[in-house]
């Protein structure tokens, strides 16, 4: 997915390479990309929102945004205990700590490390699963050496799918820095 067309740098940044450790997600970028995603056509998933789903150190970073906080201190104060993002900007955030979220790369120049994330924003219908028409399930009789009063049975099964991008212009590839990233002095 990073190969996606549609980019998003915060700050104003251009490049990954131009990133630095306070170039983290926020309320005004996320206006921006839902702006972008309805400027080209991109229709909301279920309940109208976009869903972007990000790394659990850019998550975070979200929960510590002055916007996202004070839009839940009076209204929804639960869901700061809870350390949850849930919803900001028409988009639901989803945390993901897949291996294909751990940060791309890391800048580091004179006294910074950057540790740079890609998150994901995507509309209805930017991608859609094939079915690879093979399902098979396994199933093993209770009883052998390991299972001596016959009380086990072990059912297991294995399947194949594939995602296809059916539309880059309504996924959006949110590029930014993680907590984790440092600035020296």
């Amino acid at each position: 997915m990073n190969a996606g067309t549609q980019t998003f740098f915060p700050n104003g940044r251009t490049a990954i390479t131009g990133l630095l450790p306070g170039d983290l997600p926020n309320y005004n970028d996320l206006t921006a990309i839902e702006a972008q995603l309805q400027t080209l056509g991109a229709r909301g998933l279920e309940g109208g929102d976009y869903v972007m789903v990000t790394a659990p150190n850019v998550y975070n970073a979200l929960l510590r945004d002055p916007d996202w906080k004070a839009s839940h201190q009076l209204v929804r104060p639960e869901a700061i205990w809870r350390g949850e993002v849930d919803q900001l900007a028409g988009i639901r955030v989803v945390r993901s700590n897949a291996p294909g979220f751990l940060p791309n790369t890391s800048n580091t120049t004179s006294g910074t490390s950057t540790k740079v994330y890609s998150s994901f924003v995507i509309g209805r219908y930017a991608y859609q699963i094939s079915d690879l028409q093979n399902l098979r399930v396994y199933v093993v009789a209770p009883g052998g050496q390991t299972d001596p009063l016959q009380q086990s049975r072990k059912l297991g099964w294995k399947f194949a799918f594939k995602a296809i991008i059916t539309n880059n212009n309504w996924i959006t590839t949110y590029y930014t820095s993680g907590l984790d990233s440092t600035a020296h002095a």
